[in-house]
Order: C-alpha cells, then sequence, then structure tokens
C-alpha cells in the first residue's frame, strides 16, 4: 500500500512489517523533506525522537525558520 502526502506534512504511517513479540512499535510518524540541492528524502519518527527535537527546539528558538510569507498563505 502506497501513502500519498505532501512534502513537510507529518503523518503516521503503520509498521506493516512488524515481527511478532517485538518492541517494534506499532507506528511512526513520517514526513517527507527537500533537501537542500532539491532531492526529497523520507524521514520516520518514533513519538519519542518527536519530542525530544521539539524540546530541542524549544532551548534553541533562535535557531527555528520562520515561515514564509507565500507559505502562510498557500500551506
Amino acid at each position: 500500500m502506497s501513502i500519498l502526502t505532501r512534502i513537510g506534512r507529518l503523518i503516521t504511517v503503520k509498521n506493516t512489517k512488524q515481527k511478532a513479540f517485538s518492541n517494534e512499535n506499532e507506528s511512526y510518524k513520517t514526513v517527507l523533506v527537500k533537501t537542500e540541492c532539491g532531492k526529497v528524502k523520507c524521514l520516520m519518527f518514533t513519538d519519542i525522537e518527536l519530542s525530544r527535537a521539539e524540546g530541542r527546539a524549544a532551548k534553541n528558538i533562535e535557531d527555528q525558520p520562520q515561515q514564509g510569507f507565500w507559505s502562510k498563505l498557500l500551506d
């Protein structure tokens, strides 16, 4: 099954090949990002990894990018 989404939209995907009796997560958060050289990549995170990233962003407010004018209108 293929899931369609837009670049930059964080979605939840089910772990379709989860091994029986394993510690693997039932689902992941995933997002498509465009790199600086224009290549599209898929990134997957657990809830804990996203929580850590949010904490890091909260501690480094001065380094956070801001949403642009057109992005605010179109996204």
